[in-house]
């Protein structure tokens, strides 16, 4: 294990990344970021949580709770993930269809009244799951921020910040400390930035 850090040392490296090693990040030698776990993203959902689920705030609680508890003090901690490029992100419309195909769910019965209401169209659809999203981050801030005042909610890391558009910039803008994204390059393209 101390190898690990003195190569990281040598090589510029300052910060392990949320995968690291539990051994290694417990050592307290090297800041380091964690992921929040069972946060109730749902596979059949392509990674969006049914925030209508009776028992969806209670869950969503113990799970940070019980995450955040061993390092609420720890300065070596920067913060905490929520996820990692979510597979609906641009998939809305899908992801509708596969709500309104799959099992009786209250996300379902949210949808079906939804599109009811102001009428089944893509935009409305992204709309419904932008904003279920939302109400999902606003969620895990306000609990993460709760249980644990002293580090950062890092959000979500997006794959292709250029793509996500307007509207769902704007509430990672609300939910989050910081806005991160996986560069798949070797360098950030500048007019991105």
């Amino acid at each position: 294990k101390d190898l690990i850090i003195k190569r990281m040392n040598k090589w510029g490296l300052n910060t392990m990344a949320n995968w690291s090693s539990a051994e290694v990040t417990s050592m307290n030698r090297m800041a380091f970021i964690l992921q929040l776990n069972n946060l109730g993203m749902d596979r059949n959902l392509m990674g969006l949580c049914d925030v209508y689920a009776d028992d969806y705030l209670q869950k969503l609680e113990s799970a940070i709770s019980n995450t955040v508890k061993k390092n609420l003090n720890n300065p070596w901690l920067i913060g905490y993930f929520v996820a990692n490029e979510p597979a609906w992100i641009n998939e809305e419309v899908r992801l509708c269809q596969i709500i309104l195909d799959g099992p009786a769910r209250p996300i379902k019965s949210e949808l079906q009244k939804y599109l009811t209401k102001v009428g089944d169209t893509a935009a409305n659809r992204r709309a419904f799951i932008i904003k279920s999203f939302e109400i999902f981050l606003g969620d895990v801030n306000r609990v993460l921020k709760k249980c644990d005042p002293n580090h950062l909610n890092m959000g979500i890391r997006f794959g292709d910040p250029d793509g996500l558009g307007e509207d769902l910039l704007r509430v990672c803008s609300r939910a989050f400390d910081v806005f991160s994204f996986n560069c798949y390059q070797l360098v950030p393209d500048r007019e991105m930035l």
